[in-house]
């Protein structure tokens, strides 16, 4: 299967367009930009298909709606569907970017609510201890939430991995993480193989240690 991540051309830097089907085929593709300065994403439907560069028009699947992932309609992201692609600040306020990552390895995406809580803290060091285990099975880990800065976080702990800020929880909306209780900031766990396809959704907001050990259980079965 040839890489679902797609560029786009000509879009304002100042602010980020998603671009982000539901699965109606192993061919649709999904992409999101956003600034350097945060990933403030603003969803908005086109009559098209994105693809190495060039929107093609009368698309099929866009033909039949089914570009609807947008913040008024979205439906819900499972196993198998294609991974919206997005560009965030780390805690070096450099970019980063889901399709660019993806193209090297298995990305471990992870969103969690807070630096320095007691149960982030211990989700982020499972990651961390086990990060040489992650580097066998071609993964990078990568963990996001809405604080601004996370240098003191990484510093404190010795994080060996980057962590993106999410300020105005976009990227968290944009992965259907959902809230406990209705406010508070969940914790869900992503596996993205190098085709952009998701292999694992693992939400659990207590067994915070847990989602190393899934993401690893998925990684080593895409091994074999």
């Amino acid at each position: 299967m040839e890489n679902a991540f797609v560029s786009v051309v000509g879009e304002s830097r100042s602010a980020a367009t998603v671009y982000a089907p539901r699965l109606c085929a192993a061919a649709t593709r999904a992409r999101c930009l956003s600034a350097a300065a945060g990933s403030r994403l603003i969803a908005t439907q086109r009559g098209g298909r994105l693809w190495n560069n060039t929107l093609l028009k009368n698309d099929a699947c866009a033909s039949r709606g089914l570009w609807s992932r947008s913040a008024q309609t979205v439906s819900m992201l499972s196993v198998g569907d294609i991974a919206p692609d997005f560009t965030a600040p780390d805690q070096d306020g450099k970019e980063w970017t889901l399709s660019n990552r993806a193209k090297k390895s298995n990305v471990v995406l992870y969103f969690y609510p807070k630096d320095d809580t007691p149960g982030c803290t211990k989700q982020a060091c499972a990651f961390n201890d086990a990060l040489d285990e992650f580097t066998g099975l071609d993964a990078e880990v990568v963990g996001v939430s809405s604080d601004k800065s996370h240098s003191a976080f990484i510093s404190k702990y010795g994080l060996r991995f980057s962590l993106l800020s999410d300020v105005d929880s976009s990227l968290r909306k944009l992965y259907d993480v959902p809230k406990t209780l209705g406010f508070f900031p969940g914790r869900c766990t992503f596996v993205i193989d190098k085709n952009g396809v998701i292999q694992l959704k693992y939400n659990s907001l207590g067994n915070a240690a847990q989602h190393a050990v899934e993401a690893k259980k998925t990684l080593e079965a895409l091994k074999h």
